[in-house]
């Protein structure tokens, strides 16, 4: 529920030693790594785990069809603590020998009423098996630059209960895989400004659902490689001054809304590359 401070991961367990999982929060938490192990962390530090395929679950109950066993984590605060970050991107410490380390978590549902941080991408780190996440509650966190950029085997993203988000630039830029996107009457898109290069690079994205862009002043790029895009609804622009590449390379668009366009100094390369 958006009102729980709890982080639950599904995590795919491989027949290999790919098998290291790395999480942190603050303040201090407690993490159930959902084999039996259960252990408390110190804010702003990692705590680790490595789970071992032949010793969990011998009676294969969790085996998918593609060869994995499956467990899932829970992270909680502890008495008295909240939920005020959460990073998903640490490195185990036994994994450091391996080129880029791919945590092994494929679902993520997060919710933190108190959160001012979450972290899904870094340097050296990447959620490349991560299909799904389902941002329950993201507490007063207003600025989704890049929240969840290059997340590649992104396939699906619910958006819950938020603050109200100032900026979007990035957000989904690089999820290659993304095909759905849901956003609930809990999600406040209100004091967006900026959405450049949001859904940039998301080659699989057929259509976007309609959200509050009344207050969005640059929409550059915004859909720029967006292969498999057909069509977009009618977003409010009325206060957008600038579309420079907005559709550029969107070579399956179809068709699109009559925007409003009186406030909108820049339209250069809006529809490059735009075959269809």
């Amino acid at each position: 529920a958006n009102t729980e401070q709890k982080v639950a991961l599904l995590v795919f367990i491989s027949n290999d030693d790919s098998n290291f999982l790395s999480v942190g929060a603050s303040g201090n938490y407690t993490v159930d790594w959902g084999d039996g192990v259960v252990e408390n962390g110190i804010a702003f530090n990692n705590v680790n785990h490595n789970y071992n395929f032949s010793t969990y679950d011998p009676t294969n109950s969790t085996l998918t069809t593609d060869g994995f066993k499956q467990a899932i984590v829970i992270i909680t605060p502890q008495a008295g603590q909240n939920l005020t970050s959460i990073g998903l991107t640490g490195r185990h410490p036994s994994s450091n020998g391996l080129n880029h380390y791919t945590q092994p978590i494929v679902e993520a549902y997060v919710s933190c009423p108190n959160a001012t941080t979450l972290t899904f991408i870094s340097g050296e780190v990447a959620l490349r098996k991560t299909s799904y996440i389902n941002l329950i509650n993201t507490g007063t966190i207003t600025s989704f630059n890049t929240l969840l950029q290059n997340l590649t085997g992104l396939q699906k993203v619910d958006i819950g209960k938020t603050a109200a988000i100032t900026s979007t630039n990035s957000m989904f830029a690089g999820c290659f895989s993304l095909t759905e996107i849901t956003v609930s009457s809990d999600t406040n898109f209100s004091n967006n400004g900026s959405a450049s290069s949001m859904f940039g690079s998301c080659y699989s994205l057929m259509t976007v659902p309609l959200f509050d862009t009344g207050n969005v002043g640059n929409m550059n790029f915004m859909f720029q490689d967006c292969r498999s895009l057909i069509t977009v609804p009618l977003f409010n622009t009325r206060s957008v001054t600038t579309i420079a590449n907005m559709f550029r390379d969107c070579r399956s668009l179809i068709t699109v809304p009559l925007f409003n366009t009186v406030n909108i100094l820049t339209m250069s390369d809006v529809f490059v590359n735009c075959y269809s």
